[in-house]
């Protein structure tokens, strides 16, 4: 499962249960986003969902903390 923030790729999950704990990439999320999973099967067909949401969070993953 691919996560994606504002069409931007943050997250990856291959093991079920397909989870993300929110945060950002380089800076911290603060907001209004649009986030969008990308679900692919063996064969190379996927599905995806998106969904408008707003964030309020100081966490990321990479950079300076």
């Amino acid at each position: 499962m691919v996560f994606c923030i504002n069409d931007e790729f943050i997250y990856w999950d291959s093991e079920p249960p397909y989870e993300w704990r929110i945060q950002g990439k380089f800076l911290p999320l603060f907001g209004r986003c649009k986030m969008k999973v990308f679900a692919y099967t063996i064969s190379g067909k996927y599905a995806s969902d998106e969904m408008d949401i707003i964030i309020f969070t100081s966490s990321y993953q990479y950079g300076k903390h």
